[in-house]
């Protein structure tokens, strides 16, 4: 499903709804890594619907790619998004990782919402096989 935003862009959208009828809250996750076929069920079971798009400037939807993770510490509404994400994903015995970590001023304030696990630039750079390996196996036997 194509969604408009308010600049124009087009987020391309999978729903997920509840077999029965009436209002639901609706939970929107955008993700860089191109929209699940399918969501954990407990969502829709729990009455949610489940709104799954890619990212901006992602697969099939416009625009230019940001982490949202680079709003935290400048947009009170973005942590306030960021923060009950993280509740939400706890109270369902989900594992939570902040994606997009790139600065000590977004470690700090995940850290303050509690978030329990992060990657990015800011905490390391991407590793060959090998060199995760010699960095936390130890050297390989040749």
């Amino acid at each position: 499903m194509a969604v408009p935003m308010r600049d124009g862009t087009i987020l391309r959208a999978n729903i997920f709804r509840p077999a029965q009828g009436g209002p639901f809250p609706v939970l929107v996750m955008r993700t860089p890594y191109g929209k699940p076929p399918k969501v954990d069920e407990r969502l829709v079971k729990a009455g949610y619907i489940v709104v799954t798009q890619d990212a901006r400037g992602r697969y099939a939807s416009d625009g230019q790619y940001e982490s949202f993770v680079r709003e935290v510490t400048t947009d009170p509404d973005a942590t306030g998004i960021v923060s009950a994400v993280i509740g939400m994903g706890r109270n369902l015995g989900m594992q939570v990782v902040a994606e997009g970590v790139e600065s000590r001023e977004q470690l700090a304030c995940l850290q303050q919402l509690a978030c329990p696990e992060g990657q990015g630039f800011y905490l390391g750079e991407p590793l060959s096989p090998t060199e995760f390996a010699r960095l936390y196996r130890g050297p390989r036997p040749q």
